[in-house]
């Protein structure tokens, strides 16, 4: 599982740290979010709208969307790492977040940092998330949730311009990382958006997460 960028934010950037977590209580795949950990309390703005409560159907449906939008976050992270200087694999990623959010802007800045030191990342073999449970807001109009995802990630940080003197790759960082991360989802415009989420826990070199 592709690990996102530690510290890169806030970008002082510390090369040998980079990408995925390592050396920074971020943990996998930070999003930007106010820095209140924990349990989020969901809202919404202002509405003229009646409010109404979710029906269950209603809300199995929404976690059922919003485990897809996961699914496809997962994929999108990992094929835009890969290659982060190359918009035609970073538009699908930055496309889930809404448009104009501190994390949309965020992901951006991180993977063009990535692009400008001429690093990528790659998935390792044992790499996978767990979503643990899915809280959909109550109020109908309100169209928010949140996903708690445990990671576990052993992925890998290379150079992709130099290879060391006996020409093989350069791993900048191969540190292993589990994370607990509470993802925001809002629905927008027919489907389920990105704005921020929290790590409420990450643990370097070991995998914390339940089995898949």
């Amino acid at each position: 599982m592709i690990r996102s960028i530690a510290g890169l934010s806030t970008v002082a950037l510390v090369v040998a740290v980079s990408l995925f977590g390592c050396g920074s209580a971020a943990g996998p795949r930070p999003l930007e979010s106010p820095a209140a950990t924990g349990d989020r309390t969901l809202t919404s703005g202002p509405s003229t709208a009646v409010s109404t409560r979710r029906t269950p159907d209603a809300a199995a449906e929404a976690s059922r969307q919003v485990t897809a939008a996961q699914a496809d976050y997962d994929h999108a992270y990992a094929t835009a790492i890969a290659a982060p200087g190359n918009p035609a694999q970073t538009g699908p990623l930055l496309a889930l977040y809404i448009e104009g959010s501190p994390a949309r802007t965020a992901m951006a800045n991180r993977l063009r940092v990535l692009a400008d030191q001429k690093y990528a990342g790659r998935r390792g073999v044992a790499g996978y998330y767990v979503i643990e449970r899915i809280t959909v807001s109550d109020d109908s109009s309100a169209g928010q949730a949140v996903a708690t995802v445990c990671t576990y990630d052993d992925g890998i940080v290379y150079d992709t311009a130099n290879r060391s003197v006996d020409g093989k790759e350069i791993v900048v960082n191969d540190v292993a990382v589990s994370a607990r991360t509470d993802f925001l989802w809002k629905h927008q415009g027919g489907s389920w958006k990105l704005d921020g989420g929290t790590v409420i826990g990450s643990w370097k070199g070991e995998n914390r997460c339940p089995p898949r």
